[in-house]
């Protein structure tokens, strides 16, 4: 991953609020004027029946909103350089405009966080190895299978690829989207 060697920047900021979007256009503007990459996500387990208003608004506004409003803010230095703005979601978000990556089951902390169960080793074990038996590669992706496709469509080689969805999901869009996540003890 030689590749992203002082070319990733890490800020931590609430993607939610108007002056955070704000300033983490500005601390990236100088170095990075030619690309837009939104990967915030979340999501909460729950059926339509019982979601909460304020649970809906938290899912919105973090996984459109936030999205539409920093894009926005990043335009005009994208429109100045043609540059790129890459979306990212999980599988089960396959509709996007612009560049739009859709990793398969990535190892993270996102299952161990989003259940308590997977703070378990042994579970979160269980999980990926449920989780790769579904991905016909037969594995699950690793943090570096979706920066190479990030790293790429933000090349110069994809500089003829616009409105598209890439799956990086060993195959799993082919059989089914979706995210299985009921392993037991």
């Amino acid at each position: 991953m030689d590749f992203f060697k002082g070319k990733v920047a890490l800020i931590t900021a609430d993607i939610n609020n108007d002056v955070a979007r704000k300033e983490i256009v500005e601390k990236t503007v100088d170095k990075y004027k030619d690309i837009n990459i939104n990967n915030a996500g979340m999501i909460h387990y729950r059926r339509v029946s019982n979601i909460t208003p304020a649970e809906y608004d938290e899912l919105f506004d973090t996984n459109v909103k936030s999205h539409v409003f920093l894009t926005q803010l990043a335009l005009p230095h994208i429109i100045k350089t043609k540059g790129s703005i890459i979306n990212t979601s999980s599988i089960c978000g396959q509709k996007a405009k612009w560049h739009h990556m859709g990793p398969g089951t990535v190892v993270s902390n996102i299952a161990r966080r989003l259940h308590g169960k997977y703070q378990d080793d042994e579970l979160y074990q269980q999980f990926l190895e449920t989780q790769a038996s579904a991905h016909p590669l037969g594995r699950v992706a690793l943090p570096g299978d979706c920066a190479s496709a990030v790293a790429f469509l933000a090349s110069d080689a994809a500089s003829f690829i616009t409105g598209q969805i890439l799956f990086v999901d060993g195959g799993r869009n082919c059989i089914a989207a979706g995210v299985a996540t009921n392993v037991k003890k």
